[in-house]
Parts: C-alpha cells; sequence; structure tokens
C-alpha cells in the first residue's frame, strides 16, 4: 500500500507542469488555424470511434529543457493515451521551439507501429516541415500512423469490462464506516507520504534541471547571435515591414540575457535542503524557465522569417512563370467559374505589381501567386479549397481570390455537413471535445516510438 502511494503522489507531482489536453488535437503553442485543428481533430476522433485507438496530437510551445523522448513520454502517461489496460494510444508531439517531433507508442500497439514504421513516418513529416508545410507535416503523421495500424490489423478492442459491482457486508462482517480517529491517522499519514515523495522527486530533478539551465544559457547565446545575423540579413533584402518587428527583441536581448544569468545565479545559490526550501526554488526556476523560453522563442522567430523569405524569393520566379502560361492560355477545361479565373488574374496581376518594387516582400507575393493557382485549381470543383497557413498573415486582405474561394467553398458545403464532431460523438473517450477539454481513457506508453528534428 505504501508504494502504490509513494508512486501515485509521485507521478502526480511530477506531471503537475505539464499543459492540459484540449481534445484529440491540442495545439498549445497555437500554430495551426481553427480550421486546420478542427480538420485533424474531426480525422482522429472519426478514427477513435471506429476502432478505440486513441492518436493525439500535441504541439507545445517548449520541452522545458528535457528530451524530446522525455517529455513526450511524460506527457503520453499524464495525459493516459488509449484505452485503459489495452494501452491503444499513439502520440504525435511536435516542438515546434526545439525544432524536434516524435511519436510515442503505447505498449498494446508497438507491433503495429515498431520503432522502425515510426522513423518512416517521421521522415514524411519532417520533408513536409522542411518546405514549411506544417499542417501539411502533422496531416502526414496522423495519416502514417492511421496507414499503419490499420495495415496491421491491430483489433479494434471489445466494450470495457463492467465495473464490478461490491457485495454487501456479510452479516457480522466490520462496517464500513471507519472511525473519525482512523481517518485523521490515515490522512496524515497520506501527507506525510506525499511530502516524503515530493521531496525524493524534487531533490532528484532540481540540480538536473537547474544544470540544462546553465547548458541552455550558451545555447541561447549562440541563437541570439544566429537571430542577429538573420536581422542584418532581412534588413538588407526586405522591405521594413518584415523585420521591424524584430528590431525591439533584438535590442532588448543581451540585457534579458544577462538578467536571466544573474537569475539563474541566484536560483542556484539558494538552499536546497528540505521539502520546502526545494519547493521555492522549483518554483523560481519555472518562473525563470518561462521568461527564458519566451526570448529563445522570440528569437527563434527571426531565423524563421529569415528562412521563410528566402524560400518564397526562391520559389516565387517558377511559380509566376507557371501561372503566366496558363493564364495566356484559358480554354483549358473550365466550365461555369469565370468569377474564379478572373480572381486568379487580379490576384496574379497584384503579385506581379509587388514583385516589381524595391525591396520586395517575397512572402506576400508568394502567398498572392499561390493564391492564383488555387483559384485555377478550383475552378471546377469549388469543394477544393482547402484553408492553409500564410507566410504573411496580412495577404489574406491583399488577394481578390481569397475570398471568392473561401464563400464559393462555404456554399458547396451541405448544411448536413457543417457540424464539427459529425455523428454521435457518445462512445468517445473525450467528454466535450474540441477546445472543452476532457480526458483520454487512461493508456500508458510502452516507451516506443522514434523522435527527429528538422
Amino acid at each position: 500500500m505504501t508504494r502504490i502511494l509513494l508512486l501515485a503522489f509521485a507521478v502526480l507531482a511530477f506531471a503537475e507542469d505539464l499543459p492540459k489536453p484540449s481534445g484529440f488535437v491540442s495545439d498549445i503553442a497555437g500554430k495551426l488555424t481553427p480550421a486546420e485543428r478542427q480538420a485533424l481533430e474531426d480525422r482522429v476522433r472519426a478514427y477513435e470511434q471506429a476502432t478505440s485507438n486513441e492518436v493525439a496530437v500535441a504541439i507545445v510551445p517548449s520541452l522545458q529543457g528535457q528530451s524530446v523522448e522525455e517529455y513526450s513520454n511524460r506527457l503520453f502517461k499524464s495525459w493516459g493515451i488509449g484505452k485503459k489496460d489495452r494501452n491503444n494510444g499513439v502520440l504525435l508531439l511536435w516542438a515546434p521551439v526545439e525544432r524536434k517531433v516524435r511519436i510515442e507508442v503505447g505498449l498494446g500497439l508497438e507491433q503495429a507501429i515498431p520503432n522502425s514504421e515510426a522513423a518512416a513516418i517521421l521522415k514524411e513529416v519532417t520533408a513536409a516541415f522542411r518546405r514549411e508545410d506544417y499542417f501539411g507535416g502533422l496531416q502526414a503523421g496522423v495519416d502514417g500512423i492511421i496507414a499503419r495500424l490499420n495495415a496491421s490489423g491491430a483489433p479494434a478492442a471489445g466494450p470495457a469490462p463492467e465495473p464490478e459491482t461490491p457485495a454487501e457486508n456479510p452479516p457480522g462482517g466490520i462496517s464500513p464506516l471507519v472511525p473519525v480517529a482512523g481517518i485523521a491517522m490515515l490522512a496524515g499519514a497520506i501527507v506525510m507520504l506525499w511530502r516524503t515523495a515530493r521531496k525524493n522527486l524534487l531533490a532528484a530533478s532540481v540540480p538536473k534541471d537547474l544544470d540544462r539551465a546553465a547548458q541552455a544559457i550558451g545555447e541561447l547565446e549562440t541563437i541570439r547571435n544566429g537571430a542577429a545575423d538573420a536581422q542584418t540579413e532581412l534588413r538588407r533584402d526586405a522591405p521594413p515591414e518584415v523585420w521591424r518587428e524584430f528590431e525591439p527583441v533584438l535590442a532588448k536581448a543581451p540585457e534579458t540575457l544577462a538578467n536571466l544569468q544573474t537569475e539563474l545565479a541566484i536560483i542556484r545559490s539558494r538552499p536546497h535542503d528540505g521539502l520546502d526550501a526545494l519547493s521555492r526554488v522549483n518554483r523560481a526556476l519555472k518562473s525563470w524557465n518561462d521568461q527564458f523560453s519566451r526570448l529563445w522563442y522570440e528569437l527563434l522567430a527571426v531565423r524563421e522569417q529569415l528562412d521563410r523569405f528566402r524560400s518564397c524569393r526562391d520559389r516565387a520566379p517558377e511559380l509566376m512563370n507557371q501561372l503566366r502560361q496558363s493564364l495566356d492560355r484559358p480554354a483549358l477545361g473550365w466550365s461555369s467559374s469565370g468569377k474564379l479565373i478572373d480572381a486568379a488574374a487580379s490576384t496574379f496581376a497584384r503579385a506581379t505589381a509587388l514583385a516589381a518594387l524595391n525591396p520586395v516582400n517575397w512572402l506576400l507575393v508568394y502567398d498572392l501567386l499561390l493564391d492564383a493557382r488555387e483559384c485555377l485549381e478550383c475552378a471546377n470543383d469549388p469543394a477544393k479549397y482547402r484553408a492553409r497557413t500564410r507566410n504573411w498573415a496580412d495577404s489574406e486582405f491583399d488577394s481578390p481570390g481569397l475570398e471568392l474561394m473561401r464563400a464559393n467553398a462555404a456554399m458547396s458545403v451541405s448544411p448536413m455537413n457543417t457540424s464539427s464532431g459529425g455523428g454521435d460523438v457518445s462512445g468517445s473517450s473525450f467528454s466535450g471535445g474540441g477546445d472543452s477539454g476532457g480526458s483520454f481513457g487512461g493508456g500508458d506508453c510502452g516507451g516506443g516510438g522514434a523522435s527527429s528534428d528538422y
């Protein structure tokens, strides 16, 4: 009994800093549009209803200084992905700041998705991520997981066994009413066990966390230098609207970094003896990590902006050529979609005009070119339109074709198919779904899977 209580409280204490799920797809870092998140949510929810296997997608702001293997293992166990006693869950984890992805597989599905198959799925994911097609990469990951589970013949588990109804106390048996004194003693024992377990946990984890923080500070200095170089290149090649937002962050970064170093030294110098002292150090370290993660993400965003800018600049000329040829030859079998073709031509004209400026906002230009291409692709079938991540957020206001595609796609959807959940979800292991929260079925992982960066 004592060992069980220790284990239970240890797990609770260890998981308290982890995020909570917001459905089968938890975009805690805010990387997806609502439509993209809902599309993934509907896909895995329908699969769970058909097979009982639970596929979770988690996008987290930070790995909190841990390895992606350690973090995903903890998250899997904390959320309880998969059905209890069947362990038929799979987690697809993406940490954008650290540029890491991992597939964590429940023990019940490790034969269906061995480590080699998980690595093969991640190759498809990272290939899309390197093209900055993040939604496409997550789709590839989910589809790859489901395809391999289907190919393996992973069985759909039957209904969970009914809980046994406890028998009534036999005549003369011990009464279930425990005296108040006994309850007080039990409560005291539980508190004491919890404090012991918590102290042991913190005594083991706090020194490691401090060491990881010291190492991360050095990495942050390298990232700061890289961000400064990226900003220099953006200032040289891009208009101010592309790089202006990063100026305050880079100007304040040396001071912020120095403050983080000073604060970490202070945290290190604090007493580490006893539960109360360790708890104070742990709380201070969490607060420090929040500031560190914020600066880390802000500096990485500069490099990401430069990478996007380069990619759009390199791809735009070829796409512009293809569109020019297509628009010069409009008789390609399009039927009653003259408005979409006209919108494609208008969007293309706006993109070419912007490309003639100096300097050029290639993020905006490339988005407009993609919109023009999608207008042509949707000419015969407006339902082909799919929302995508924009390279330049404001490009949707400059695109004559985008609103038309959205309106046509909305009109092509039957009112019977507008429900975000789809069908009867009463059998789902999630209560509520969507952003309303809920919990998984209580499964556990076996440590299998694969990791990758990109």
